[in-house]
C-alpha cells in the first residue's frame, strides 16, 4: 500500500526526525525511518492590482502564500479631498470559485495603523488553483483631529466642532470615586460614524478612562450610498458572511459615556480622531502562477 502524507505547521529548524504511529481498529504499528526534511519559502510575487474608491485608491502590491498563511500588501492613496486620511482598515475576501479563505487580520508597518500594511488569509498553497479573487468589504477611514477643550462642572456645557461637525460636553458629575462626563454628537453634517475621545489631566500619575457608545437613530450625509455598497457586498459574497444581514444603516453611535477615575475637578477632552465606514463589494482578479 502506498500514499503520502502531509505536515502543516511543523517547523522545518527544529525538527530532525519524528515517530510516526499507525493506528486502526485492530493493529498497532509503530514505525521509525528517516524523513528528509525541505524548508520551502513562501511564493513571492508583485502585483500592481488597484481599486478605485471615492475617497481613494487602494493598491493591491504583493501576495505571498505559504504553507500557514497567504499575506496580500497594500496601500492607500487618498484622493483630492480626503488628505485627512490618516489610516484605513478594512474587511476582505478571498475566494476560489465557491471556496472562501478565512481572514487572520491586518498588520500595519512599524505596528502602527496607518495607510499601508499586510492583510492575512489561511493559505491558499496546496489547492493548485491559477488565481483567486479578492473582494474588497467593509472599509474603515480613520481622520485625526486632536482637538480639546477643558472642562469643569463651571463651564459645562463645552463644545468642540471640527471638520464641520459639533460635539457637545453636556454633562460632568463625580460619582463613587470617578468622574463622569457625558457627549452628545451633533445631528448636523452626520458624515462620520465613530469618534475616539482621550482624557488628560495635567499632573496625575495614574489615570484609567472607560468610553462607552451611545446608539440611537442617526442619518448619515451619504446613507443611500452605504446602502448601495452595502448590497452590493451582499450579492458578491452570498450567504457566506451572515453577519451583513444584520448590518443597520440607521442605527450609529449617537453620544459617548466616559468613566474617569478619581473625582477630578477640571480635564481636558480631546477629540482624537473620527471615522466612517464604505461597503465596496469590487473584486480583483490575482493571479497564483
Amino acid at each position: 500500500m502506498l500514499g503520502s502524507l502531509h505536515f502543516d505547521a511543523v517547523s522545518a529548524e527544529k525538527l530532525k526526525n519524528f515517530q510516526i504511529v499507525v493506528i486502526d481498529d485492530t493493529v498497532l504499528v509503530d514505525w521509525k525511518l528517516p524523513i528528509p526534511i525541505q524548508n520551502k519559502e513562501s511564493a513571492r510575487s508583485e502585483l500592481a492590482e488597484e481599486i478605485e474608491l471615492p475617497e481613494g485608491k487602494l493598491i493591491l502590491a504583493g501576495f505571498r502564500h505559504g504553507t500557514k498563511s497567504t499575506a496580500i500588501d497594500f496601500s492607500f492613496e487618498p484622493a483630492e479631498g480626503y488628505e485627512g486620511v490618516s489610516s484605513i482598515w478594512f474587511d476582505a475576501y478571498l475566494r476560489n470559485k465557491d471556496k472562501y479563505y478565512y481572514r487572520h487580520g491586518f498588520a500595519f508597518e512599524d505596528n502602527m495603523a496607518g495607510l499601508s500594511g499586510t492583510v492575512t488569509f489561511d493559505p491558499v498553497r496546496y489547492d493548485n488553483v491559477e488565481e483567486v479573487e479578492f473582494i474588497l468589504g467593509e472599509i474603515k477611514y480613520t481622520y485625526s483631529t486632536n482637538v480639546g477643550v477643558t472642562v469643569s462642572q463651571a463651564n459645562i456645557p463645552q463644545t468642540i466642532e471640527v471638520l464641520g461637525s459639533s460635539f457637545t460636553i453636556d454633562k460632568m458629575e463625580h460619582k463613587d470615586g470617578q468622574t463622569l462626563l457625558h457627549i452628545t454628537f451633533g445631528e448636523e453634517n452626520r458624515w462620520f460614524y465613530d469618534a475616539d475621545f482621550s482624557i488628560r489631566v495635567p499632573g496625575a500619575s495614574s489615570l484609567r478612562v472607560r468610553q462607552d457608545s451611545e446608539m440611537g437613530l442617526a442619518q448619515l450625509k451619504d446613507r443611500e450610498e452605504l446602502k448601495k455598497g452595502l448590497q452590493r457586498l451582499k450579492d458578491n459574497v452570498g450567504d457566506y458572511d451572515w453577519e451583513l444581514k444584520d448590518v443597520d444603516l440607521e442605527q450609529n453611535v449617537i453620544g459617548k459615556k466616559l468613566e474617569i477615575s478619581g473625582e477630578r475637578e477640571e480635564v481636558e477632552v480631546y477629540l482624537n480622531s473620527l471615522s466612517t465606514i464604505r461597503f465596496s463589494g469590487k473584486t480583483v482578479k490575482i493571479p497564483l502562477k
